[in-house]
């Protein structure tokens, strides 16, 4: 399988080097390094073929794939909202519906995990600072950083 992806993208990459400005080239060749776990790769080529054809939703669900997994949760959620908005069939609406519902979830988590850690290093800086009241009122505080 690996190798007839890799003989995909070759040749999507000569059908471009002929057609520069056809879309649909680039989108499928953007599914071939999908599938072939080249997540940059295909994020670059969806990108052209959005720009090429900005009603291909196909190339901009494939730009929010590729962007989910690369970690770029919030820019991917905007793809899928456009896509979802030019998709004529049902069928295809829902998969990006569903799509956007795991996106957002995967969206909420980075957030609380971003929080949860934010709360912790808080939490160790507090732990490690010391202070020292005196007669008087006069408090002096040690911070570590």
């Amino acid at each position: 399988m690996r190798g007839e992806l890799v003989f995909a993208i070759r040749l999507y990459g000569e059908a471009i080097k002929l057609a520069p400005n056809n879309g649909i080239l680039y989108s499928n060749r953007a599914l071939a390094k999908l599938k072939a776990m080249d997540a940059s790769g295909c994020l670059q080529d969806s990108m052209v073929a959005a720009t090429l054809d900005p009603t291909n939703h196909k190339a901009l669900h494939r730009c929010a794939t590729a962007k989910r997994q690369l970690g770029m949760l919030e820019s991917a959620t905007g793809d899928l909202k456009r896509a979802i908005a030019l998709a004529k069939q049902p069928k295809e609406r829902l998969q990006l519906q569903e799509d956007l519902k795991q996106v957002t979830a995967d969206l909420e988590a980075q957030k609380r995990a971003f929080q949860k850690a934010k709360q912790e290093k808080e939490a160790k800086r507090a732990a490690t600072n010391k202070s020292f009241k005196y007669k008087g009122g006069l408090t002096i505080e040690e911070h570590s950083d």
